[in-house]
């Protein structure tokens, strides 16, 4: 039986290769309509983000397993909701850590990005 560690990792892994690939990928696409001096998309940059995200804590909850990363993007951390399914693990919830609490120290219930929760659900919503 796959323990969430196990599943993270694989998952982490996993992003890393895909990450890799577009950007190999993208290069061609790059030098072909983009000045040199122009960097309007970083893929390298993901990849070396996506080689330094790692699991912080793993915690039951439930029937569910929380699983916080040292994140992805603006160096926020992401909280992904597993539940079991069979012998592994699917990923049912990606949140990413409020962009603006997490600078203010603590979220707050007026905060228009997460409500109040302190992390906010992928994909987002369009604010009204």
């Amino acid at each position: 039986m796959v323990t969430p560690e196990q599943f993270m990792e694989g998952y982490l892994a996993e992003m890393v290769r895909l990450h890799e690939q577009w950007a190999a990928g993208f290069r061609p696409v790059q030098q072909r309509y983009f000045a040199p001096s122009y960097n309007a998309f970083e893929p390298e940059k993901n990849v070396r983000t996506a080689r330094k995200d790692s699991v912080l804590s793993i915690a039951k909850a439930g029937d569910r397993v929380e699983v916080i990363t040292t994140g992805y993007g603006e160096e926020h951390r992401m909280r992904y909701t597993l539940e079991r399914c069979g012998e592994e693990f699917r990923i049912v919830l990606v949140e990413m850590e409020c962009s603006l609490c997490c600078r203010r120290g603590s979220s707050r219930a007026n905060c228009p990005f997460c409500h109040g929760k302190g992390w906010k659900g992928l994909p987002f919503e369009p604010r009204s």
